[in-house]
Parts: structure tokens; C-alpha cells; sequence
């Protein structure tokens, strides 16, 4: 049994040691991973709100959308803009006589209006018009409603000339109110850094605090306390489906949920046959001497920590590392799947209403068996993956979106020589000395006549409001917020790309001067 504990012990002790430097190396991705908990616990106990929707009604069409109330937002905004044209078109116009009643068509010169409504980012409708006589061209009608329950009327004329109209609809009184745990996961969101550094180091000092039998007590009693919460979270992602990388070993070793809990499971068996045999454990060395080699492995521990969350990590999992050939791992091999090949079993009415099962195969695009003639589909039944689809490595570079809407992703992977790019993440975070330097470089960059993108994931009234402010002479591409992080953890970083491969990476706190720079690629 001595033995045995001694086995554990050092098992125990050196994983949570290797687990705490890899995460060490990389504390803003463990950060990032915490966030994403803080924001499932705070979705999960969020009060399930109502159902909001509005229907916009042109002379035309009418089209309706449906969205969640969300408890911080206590108003929903909708919009309404048009463009006229400068010509006018032939119209066919119907005309009533006012003395027979009886309709009449006329062809009129008319000129050309076109909507486009939508609620808060979404376009709803677009419709195009012609002006029935020379000042309007119709009514838009917007209602909205609550879980179906009308709510909200109002007419807009449309008047033959450019339309701007922003309404917003007040429905605070239809929030349900969650309740203050809420507010604490969400608050703790903000403290993810922090909390993720405080958690490495303890992850650190108890794997040392083990191994030479500092405390023992004490140290196994935190190791159970912190194994059981984290065997928690594992089981919560696994079973809910919640966070699908638990990030134990952060971007170095990538295990899903169910893998993860089934460690955390044989690590709290682990613990807690040390918490019982604890008294085999026996101090490797003299109390003074045990707490001055903790004070010296901690000291390099929270500096190495902090340095790669100041700078980069030192070792580099991502995926986007120096060296790393993009183009292949955004590529699916040939001969692999695109996509899943799925078998779905649906229930289809015949033409005297009898219910036929039908199984459909995607892989051979079949039906069995055939789906008879004049039949309707009436339900599905059940849906199952026969074959998964490959993934590649990099699954989600696409939607970066330029200036002027046209998705520039394949642009920037697929172009011939250097490729600079910045990586801002959020544009209220950057630190206010670093924009200066980084013009300078784009000014520099553009002497070279290689290509240079900004991407960040910040909305335009942002973007708007940094440029102006700072003086910003390029323009940004917009993208998802995740894919920035995964890219870089820097905020801003630049990433240099000659033919799909990852040349350099740099921090904001160490950017190379702009003859460095250049001077790479010449």
C-alpha cells in the first residue's frame, strides 16, 4: 500500500505540474475557455424569455421574423431605407373608373423604389415599388407581437423619395427578471485572465507541493477539492454538450468532453486513495529548505506565466504558428468526406392520407422506397450520422468581410507572396500607445506593394469611431471573434504569411521597427 501511494503520489503530482505549465505557456487560451463557461452557466440559469416578433407588410409581400426577447435588451429597434431611382419605367398601373367601377390598365412612366426593412442587423424584407401617382407609393405596416400576441401597430407612408426611418419598440415590460446568479457568472467573465492565472499557479503549487511532501494535508485536501470542480465542469460540458474542449491541456493536447471527465474520474480515484493513505507520505526535504525551493519554482513560474500572457507563448500549439502551411490545414484531403453521410427515416401521406415510412441515404441520394407519386411529407421520424465528415484543422476561416461586403477570406489564403496581417480582436481594448507605431509600419508595408488587411471583430460604429480617433489609414475586414482569438493571443498582433505559410508573429509589445520589416522581405 506504501508503495502504491508513492506511485500515485508522483502520477498525480507530475500531471497536474504538466497540466499547469501547459496552460502556464498559454494563460489567455485557458482564460478564453473559462469565459466560454461563465457564459454557458449564465445562458443556462438566464429566465427562458418570450418569443418577439414583427411582420413587415409593403404593398406587395409580407415577411415575419421571430427572435428571443433577451433580458439586457429592453428595447428592439427596426429600420427602414430606400433608394429611388433617377429614371423612370414603363409601368402597367390598374385604374378603377370611378363612374362604371369597372378596372382599367394604363401604361405610366414611373419612377422605382426600393425597401429594404429590417430589425436591429437582419433584413427582413426588400421590396420594389413604383409611385401609383407622383408623391407615394404605397403603406408599410409593421406589427409586432408577443408569443403571437399582437402588441405594436403603425403605418409608414411611403413617400416617393429617400426613406430613413429607425424606430425603436419599447418591451420592458415583457422581460422576465433571472436571477442574481446571472449577474455573478457573467461578472466573472470579466475577471477570466486573472482567475486563469491564479488557477495555473495552484495547479502548479500543488503538483510541487505533492511531490516533496510539503503539507500534505493540506495539499491533497485542495488537489480533491480542485479535481472534484473541474470533474463537474467536464461532466456538465460532456453530458449538455456545452463547451466541446475542455482546455485541460490547452491547444497541446486536445481531448473531447466525455475523454476529459473519464480523466478526471481516475484522477479523483487517485486523490482520494492519497487522501486516505496520506500518512505514507513523508517530506523529501527540511521544512526551511522545502519552502525556499517553492519560493524559487513559483517565482519562475508566475514569470514565465507572465510573460506569455504579456507576449506570446513560448511554446506554440495554435494553429496559425510560425511555420504552420495554412492552405493545407484548411484543405480536406482527397478521397474524404465533405460531408456527413446521414440516414434519416421520414413519414410521408399518400394521396388517401395512408402514413408510408421512407428512409432516405444521402450517400447514394436514395429513397426506400420510392416515394410514391402525389405523396406529401408529414414528419421526421429520427435522423442519424452513418459517416462523419473529415474536419479539417482550420475549419472556420471564412466571412471576413471587407469594407465593401465581399468575403475576402480565400483572397487572403489563396494570394501569391507576403501577406501581412493584423489581428485586433477588439478595437476598445488596444492599448492607446500602440496604433502610432503600427501606422507607421503600414506606411512602410506600403512602399512594398504586398498585400496588408486589418481583421477585427468589432462592429462598424467602432471601427468608425477608432479610425477617426486614431488616425487610421486602412481599412478593416470584419470576422468572427473566436477565429481572431484562435489566430493570435495578442490584441493587436501581426501575423506575416508568404504563400499560405506562417513566416513571423509578432506582439504588440515587441513589434519590429519598420525597416526590420521590410528588410524580411526583400
Amino acid at each position: 500500500m506504501k508503495y502504491i501511494t508513492h506511485i500515485f503520489r508522483i502520477l498525480v503530482g507530475a500531471l497536474f505540474i504538466f497540466s499547469g505549465f501547459i496552460k502556464s505557456n498559454d494563460t489567455k487560451g485557458f482564460g478564453i475557455k473559462l469565459h466560454e463557461y461563465f457564459e454557458v452557466f449564465a445562458n443556462d440559469f438566464e429566465a427562458k424569455q418570450d418569443t418577439f416578433s414583427i411582420i413587415f407588410t409593403s404593398p406587395w409581400h409580407e415577411e415575419e421574423y421571430e427572435i428571443s426577447l433577451y433580458e439586457g435588451e429592453k428595447n428592439k429597434t427596426y429600420t427602414v431605407n430606400s433608394t429611388l431611382s433617377e429614371e423612370s419605367f414603363e409601368v402597367i398601373f390598374e385604374d378603377i373608373d370611378s363612374a362604371t367601377g369597372v378596372k382599367k390598365e394604363s401604361v405610366r412612366m414611373a419612377r422605382e423604389l426600393i425597401i429594404a426593412c429590417a430589425q436591429a442587423t437582419n433584413i427582413i424584407l426588400r421590396d420594389t415599388l413604383y409611385e401609383a401617382d407622383s408623391l407615394k407609393a404605397g403603406d408599410l405596416k409593421v406589427a409586432a407581437a408577443i408569443n403571437s400576441k399582437n402588441f405594436y401597430n403603425k403605418t409608414h407612408p411611403l413617400i416617393i423619395s429617400k426613406i430613413e426611418i429607425m424606430e425603436s419598440i419599447d418591451v420592458s415590460k415583457y422581460l422576465k427578471k433571472s436571477s442574481w446568479i446571472v449577474g455573478f457568472f457573467k461578472s466573472l467573465g470579466a475577471y477570466a485572465d486573472g482567475i486563469a492565472i491564479f488557477l495555473v499557479l495552484l495547479e502548479l503549487l500543488l503538483g510541487f507541493c505533492l511531490l516533496i511532501g510539503f503539507k500534505t494535508k493540506l495539499t491533497v485536501w485542495a488537489l480533491l477539492l480542485m479535481t472534484l470542480f473541474f470533474t463537474f465542469l467536464t461532466f456538465y460540458s460532456a453530458y449538455f454538450n456545452k463547451v466541446t474542449d475542455c482546455g485541460c491541456f490547452g491547444d497541446a493536447i486536445k481531448l473531447r468532453p466525455w475523454e476529459s471527465f473519464q480523466k478526471d474520474v481516475i484522477l479523483t480515484v487517485l486523490i482520494l486513495w492519497l487522501f486516505f493513505t496520506s500518512h505514507f507520505i513523508r517530506p523529501l526535504f527540511s521544512l526551511p529548505f522545502s519552502k525556499s525551493l517553492l519560493l524559487v519554482m513559483m517565482f519562475f513560474c508566475a514569470f514565465f506565466t507572465m510573460y506569455c500572457y504579456l507576449y506570446l507563448p513560448v511554446f506554440d500549439f495554435l494553429k496559425y504558428s510560425e511555420g504552420s502551411d495554412l492552405r493545407k490545414r484548411i484543405s480536406t484531403p482527397k478521397g474524404e468526406l465533405t460531408q456527413d453521410i446521414v440516414e434519416k427515416i421520414m413519414i410521408y401521406k399518400d394521396s388517401a392520407n395512408k402514413e408510408i415510412s421512407i428512409v432516405y441515404n444521402s450517400e447514394r441520394n436514395s429513397f426506400t422506397p420510392n416515394i410514391p407519386l402525389g405523396a406529401t411529407f408529414f414528419k421526421l421520424v429520427s435522423e442519424k450520422i452513418l459517416k462523419i465528415a473529415y474536419k479539417p484543422e482550420i475549419h472556420d476561416w471564412l466571412n471576413i468581410i471587407d469594407q465593401n461586403g465581399i468575403d475576402v477570406s480565400d483572397s487572403i489564403m489563396l494570394s501569391k507572396g507576403y501577406t501581412l496581417l493584423l489581428i485586433s480582436s477588439s478595437l476598445s481594448d488596444v492599448h492607446k500607445n500602440v496604433q502610432p507605431k503600427i501606422n507607421k509600419l503600414y506606411e512602410s508595408w506600403l512602399k512594398t506593394n504586398a498585400k496588408f488587411y486589418a481583421l477585427t471583430s468589432s462592429g462598424n460604429p467602432e471601427i468608425a469611431k477608432y479610425t477617426s480617433e486614431k488616425d487610421v489609414k486602412y481599412p478593416f475586414c470584419l470576422a468572427d471573434n473566436k477565429l481572431l482569438a484562435s489566430m493570435i493571443r495578442s490584441n493587436p498582433g501581426l501575423i506575416l504569411i508568404k504563400d499560405g505559410i506562417v513566416l513571423k508573429r509578432w506582439s504588440f509589445r515587441n513589434l519590429p521597427k519598420p525597416e526590420k520589416l521590410v528588410a524580411l522581405i526583400q
